[in-house]
């Protein structure tokens, strides 16, 4: 009887994971070159830092850690983070009507999150922070 209850456990768990919600998670899995930043500053042309011909990488891990290698940047230097992918709020806690958004939050910042063509966008702009452009390496 115990072996059957562990067997339907198992089953039961197998059954309840979505694909959707593996391949989600799976879009941030990996290694990342930081191609370019985009900083805000409110000008009809904001500044755009070209990262293409140098070799930093963002090695996004399935246990919840961010290592970051290469050059100097204006995201994070080179070390280990803790990171989040998925839905939460943006603000830190929830203003009447606002909805979860997808996100990506590296210690405790957060990041609004796109990934369109293989291309990544990592955006703090929505508080004046760079917006980083990732190429799946």
């Amino acid at each position: 009887m115990k072996n059957l209850m562990y067997l339907l456990l198992i089953i039961f768990t197998i059954l309840s994971c979505s694909k959707d919600d593996y391949s989600m998670n799976e879009q941030i899995y990996g290694e990342w070159k930081l191609t370019e930043a985009r900083i805000v500053d409110f000008s009809p042309n904001p500044p755009i830092i070209d990262y293409s011909d140098d070799n930093i990488i963002y090695n996004f891990k399935f246990n919840g850690k961010l290592i970051v290698t290469g050059e100097e940047n204006v995201g994070y230097t080179n070390g280990e983070y803790e990171y989040f992918f998925g839905e939460d709020y943006l603000g830190g806690a929830p203003s009447p009507g606002e909805s979860k958004i997808l996100l990506v939050k590296i210690n405790t910042t957060k990041w609004t999150f796109d990934i369109t063509n293989e291309i990544m966008t990592l955006s703090n702009s929505y508080i004046d922070g760079p917006t980083l452009v990732f190429g799946r390496n």
